[in-house]
């Protein structure tokens, strides 16, 4: 006579669990049905990352404090190399500076590098110098003449 080990009540075990493998499976598979993946070529700089940013807020989702300062530093470099475009520009065109605090900022700008400039003079204080720029006539039309020209040119509102 042989003696087998009876496995029943594993069997049941094993059973149950196969069942809750199943269903979590078919829950992942119904999730992945309602999701949109969605793949993203063009050009470095072209915008892949903002429209996905824009798709993220758009549903609600919340970004981490890490990816907040990535964005805001982000932000303010594309800001004041747009703003050294227009500095350029309106050097070029030889239109007068019409705010003496723009002058000076836009010197101040130049000849120092954006981590620097943040270490001076802050986010606020590095908005509120490209906000003065923005604000005097002289970049005004500098801007107004790229586009008109088709120089390469920023938008800045």
């Amino acid at each position: 006579m042989i003696c087998v080990p009876s496995h029943q009540g594993s069997e049941k075990s094993e059973h149950s669990h196969s069942k809750a493998i199943d269903r979590a499976l078919a829950k992942d598979k119904q999730v992945l049905k309602s999701q949109v993946q969605l793949l993203l070529l063009g050009r470095p700089r072209a915008g892949k990352t903002t429209l996905v940013k824009q798709l993220r807020m758009k549903n609600g989702e919340t970004f981490s404090q890490e990816e907040v300062e990535s964005s805001k530093m982000a932000l303010v470099e594309n800001l004041t190399d747009a703003m050294k475009v227009l500095l350029s520009t309106r050097e070029d065109l030889v239109f007068p500076w019409t705010n003496e605090q723009a002058e000076d900022d836009a010197v101040m700008l130049s000849c120092r590098t954006l981590p620097r400039l943040l270490n001076e003079r802050g986010w606020k204080g590095v908005m509120s110098m490209l906000v003065r720029l923005w604000n005097d006539e002289g970049i005004k039309k500098s801007w107004q003449q790229s586009l008109a020209s088709g120089l390469p040119c920023v938008s800045l509102v």
